[in-house]
């Protein structure tokens, strides 16, 4: 008499992500980027800047989101990559510039220059953009401590135990910039300047928390994540 074939057992559920490992996962995605772009910077790429600053700017919404994971050397990430920031946001200044001034010689705003004077102007602001305030940003030490710290945590073995799985966190920090999207939103009408970039800033920092956790959430985060950059 044969043998029925063996019905295999089924396989039991993957365990959840940690907040751990979600932190370590979501931080070395940035090093990468911020690493790749650092050579490309360094020769002038306007794209390679704004790719680090905004990797840099993710790093951050990650160490507010795990803080708990490791207040002090979140913390202390944190504040540095903000510093960063700040200096890369010279050069980045002095590109919207540039751009703008390419806008208007190409509109014919400076009909007095001839096309060879206003390539020269264009390429002496370029190089002064790149020699100067992209070289300060990524020469200055506090760029070598964040990157130094980057590669730390990612590579930490162990962190502050917890039982707040990864949804945890992120919903809680979801919750707090929602509530301070909705303060900056009420003190927009008071057609103050500093009320309505707070308000970009809170948005901006809810869209990189939907990019980073919208699966978790479902359909409705993601939507939302969407109408944020719209």
């Amino acid at each position: 008499m044969s043998k029925r074939p063996a019905v295999p057992s089924p396989r039991p559920p993957p365990l959840p992500e940690t907040a751990a490992a979600a932190w370590q996962r979501l931080l070395t995605a940035q090093q990468k980027i911020v690493l790749r772009n650092e050579p490309l910077a360094r020769r002038g790429s306007v794209k390679a800047l704004h790719d680090l600053r905004v990797a840099l700017r993710r790093i951050r919404t990650l160490c507010a989101t795990f803080h708990d994971l490791s207040p002090t050397a979140l913390t202390q990430l944190e504040r540095s990559a903000a510093k960063v920031g700040d200096r890369m946001g010279n050069a980045r200044d002095l590109d919207v510039w540039i751009e703008l001034l390419k806008s208007l010689m190409r509109a014919n705003g400076s009909a007095d220059l001839s096309p060879r004077e206003q390539r020269a102007i264009i390429r002496t602001l370029q190089e002064e953009r790149t020699r100067q305030e992209a070289a300060l940003a990524l020469d200055c030490a506090s760029f070598q401590r964040t990157k130094t710290l980057i590669d730390k945590l990612a590579n930490q073995r162990r962190y502050r135990t917890t039982s707040a799985s990864r949804d945890a966190f992120a919903a809680r920090r979801m919750l707090q910039i929602r509530a301070l999207i909705e303060k900056r939103y009420r003190q927009v009408g008071s057609f103050s300047e500093k009320p309505a970039h707070d308000l970009r800033r809170a948005g901006r920092r809810m869209r990189y928390l939907t990019e980073f956790f919208a699966n978790g959430f479902g359909a409705p985060t993601a939507e939302a994540g969407k109408w944020i950059i719209r």
